[in-house]
């Protein structure tokens, strides 16, 4: 069956929406690995429904490869830049202490990521690294608008909508708190509080959904809109 022009159009720019996002969100916090799992994870339910993988596959293509080309140059600073490396001391900590026999930084990690419902930023400068590149003002506050677009118009058209609308709104309003806080934050004058849009990022499945079209399912749509919306990283 051929696609109508519109309708592939429409197809294409949701797409590159959606690539942008993605890249994007490589230089807002390191919760933008929730954001690819997310689609990744979107990709492998197309594949197992081949009809549908053939309907979207140039959409997963498009959004897949503007990411990829957007997320490079801050992949290449991460692989580059030696004081990156104190993220991952920070993350690799606490398995090296369980492993030596002390479970203290493990037990308050999971804590941290208990309530990480209610956290207001990252109290330390984004990864730790010198420059700290990061998606910043005033783009930052663009792609804020842009997320919860995605989110909402992606969440009108998804199948099994009813019952996703309670944890999708948790997302949004928590996203609004986040926002909130950030311009509290500038009008106090601290500079290490900057826009994090990523718990907003639920608007990327739900738009992945929009634009795959009948590649995805009902089960898979609710899951995967609400969980990579909730992953803002915890504060330490």
């Amino acid at each position: 069956m051929q696609q109508h022009p519109a309708s592939t159009q429409q197809r294409d720019r949701t797409a590159l929406l959606i690539g942008a996002i993605l890249g994007f969100s490589v230089y807002t916090y390191p919760a933008y690995v929730a954001l690819f799992a997310a689609f990744g994870a979107w990709g492998g339910v197309a594949l197992r429904r081949a009809g549908g993988w053939r309907r979207g596959a140039r959409a997963w293509l498009l959004a897949g490869g503007l990411a990829v080309l957007l997320a490079a140059p801050m992949a290449y600073t991460r692989l580059t830049d030696q004081s990156s490396s104190f993220r991952y001391e920070v993350v690799g900590a606490p398995w090296r202490e369980l492993r030596a026999g002390n479970p203290d930084l493990v037990l308050e990690n999971a804590c941290v990521l208990v309530g990480m419902f209610t956290e207001r930023g990252d109290h330390e400068w984004r990864y730790n690294m010198r420059d700290r590149p990061l998606l910043g003002w005033p783009l930052g506050a663009l792609l804020l608008p842009a997320l919860l677009w995605l989110g909402v118009a992606g969440l009108a058209r998804a199948p099994g909508r009813r019952r996703c609308w309670p944890c999708c709104s948790w997302v949004f309003a928590q996203s609004a708190f986040d926002w909130g806080a950030f311009v509290f934050a500038r009008h106090s004058g601290d500079p290490g509080r900057l826009p994090e849009p990523a718990p907003a990022s639920a608007g990327v499945p739900w738009g992945a959904c929009r634009g795959g079209g009948a590649s995805v399912g009902q089960r898979g749509c609710c899951a995967w809109g609400c969980w990579p919306g909730a992953t803002s990283p915890p504060t330490s």
